[in-house]
């Protein structure tokens, strides 16, 4: 089990998208998901797309509507299975694609800079462009009319599929996911719910520089959907791969906390967030089919037990379930010191 101070940026997005390549040339690397259900054969309906993937070049933009096209004219209506294993071609080859641009994108001073003056104003830093296209603030236009050049520069990355995304201050490269619902629309079988379901999770970040954007209930109710995914798809090779790391991680999240959104408060005297020990029991109230029913009924019993406070006995039955964290074990053992017997 991971401790939450090493999820960063880079280790949230594993929760939802699969492992990507870091190359920069033009080869690029399956899915995973896919790759571990079964290597493509050479005589796979999907080899030739994935020969002509090879053939375009990773660090054009353009790259991605070419590769859509290529997806749409030979496998918008052909077996789930086939589909899926050539959506997930593509969607590796995109996520690629997306990376190599963004380390030209980064250097982008001026795009970096308008961005930052449309998010202030916009007071959107999710897909901005898109709320400066809403507004019709005078403000709005005359950043439309002092940026004409730089914002047109910016909509050709949108046209091609990317959106932007800040994260401590810098702006990424990032899918834009209603390119990808308009292309998910395609798809069929178990692999479209899958897609319909990241894009759907990925529209609200859950976590940015190791603190949780929504609430401690929002949390415990993600997980208990990401849950229901999983059982209703048991055979998808994501559930595995995504869907079930991503699970583990949230609920290290919610046992343990993060490094900026603590779960207890030492400085009095170890008591957990009164919200996080309100969203167990609504937890266990809800969802007794839970995987983790058995476990968070022991935390919240051991809780109760203890006025809510973090103790020893409880740090070790985190401990033996799989969830250990450094600052915690710190700390319990400085409350202890210090406790008179």
């Amino acid at each position: 089990q991971l401790q939450p101070s090493s999820w960063n940026r880079s280790t949230l997005l594993f929760v939802l998208l699969l492992p990507l390549s870091h190359s920069t040339s033009v080869q690029f690397q399956v899915a995973s998901a896919a790759q571990s259900e079964r290597e493509v054969r050479t005589d796979s309906p999907v080899r030739q797309f994935e020969n002509s993937l090879r053939n375009l070049d990773l660090s054009r933009k353009q790259s991605i509507l070419a590769a859509r096209q290529e997806f749409l004219k030979t496998y918008s209506a052909v077996r789930p299975e086939v589909q899926a294993d050539a959506f997930r071609l593509f969607l590796a080859f995109y996520r690629d694609a997306i990376r190599i641009c963004d380390d030209e994108f980064c250097r982008r001073e001026d795009l970096q800079r308008v961005l930052r003056l449309v998010a202030d104003e916009t007071g959107s830093y999710d897909s901005p462009l898109s709320a400066l296209a809403k507004s019709s603030s005078p403000a709005a236009s005359e950043l439309k009319t002092n940026y004409h050049r730089e914002l047109k520069q910016l909509e050709e990355y949108r046209e091609c599929g990317m959106d932007f995304r800040n994260s401590e201050g810098d702006w990424y490269l990032n899918e834009d996911l209603d390119f990808l619902l308009n292309l998910a629309a395609s798809l069929s079988g178990e692999y479209r719910d899958y897609m319909l379901f990241h894009i759907e999770e990925s529209r609200q970040r859950i976590v940015e520089d190791a603190a949780l954007l929504i609430s401690w209930e929002d949390l415990g109710r993600r997980i208990a959907h990401w849950e229901r995914f999983a059982v209703c798809h048991p055979s998808l090779p994501e559930t595995r791969t995504v869907i079930g790391p991503g699970i583990q991680t949230m609920m290290s999240w919610y046992l343990l906390g993060l490094d900026n959104t603590r779960a207890y408060d030492f400085s009095n005297k170890g008591a957990i967030d009164s919200k996080l020990y309100q969203s167990y029991g609504t937890f266990l109230e809800r969802n007794s089919q839970s995987r983790y029913f058995e476990l968070l009924s022991r935390v919240h019993a051991s809780l109760k037990e203890s006025q809510c406070r973090m103790n020893q006995k409880l740090l070790d039955m985190l401990k033996s379930a799989g969830y250990r964290d450094s600052h915690l074990e710190r700390e319990v053992a400085r409350l202890v010191s210090t406790t008179p017997p």
